[in-house]
């Protein structure tokens, strides 16, 4: 069963594994766009992320929410995460 606090440390992990950004660190990168010069991921890096995050979760995350835009910051895709995992 996922918490709140056991996704916010697994997404962390994920982030230190695709990043080099220090989210813990300087927490206002969590705002940032993933693709902008502050945090400076490829977009393979932005795919590499996905496919870690759906495995890491065992979630599919919605076309929608990627077609919108919205896998574009830390705190839009650890926000999306708790949507789909905390019940």
């Amino acid at each position: 069963m996922w918490t709140e606090e056991k996704i916010a440390d697994a997404f962390g992990q994920i982030m230190k594994e695709v990043t080099e950004a220090e989210f813990d660190k300087e927490p206002v990168l969590r705002k940032e766009k993933l693709l902008g010069e502050k945090i400076d991921l490829k977009a393979r890096d932005l795919v590499v992320l996905l496919h870690r995050t759906e495995d890491v979760f065992d979630v599919s995350v919605p076309d929608d929410f990627i077609c919108d835009g919205n896998f574009d910051t830390y705190d839009h895709i650890l926000g999306l995460l708790l949507q789909l995992l905390v019940k």
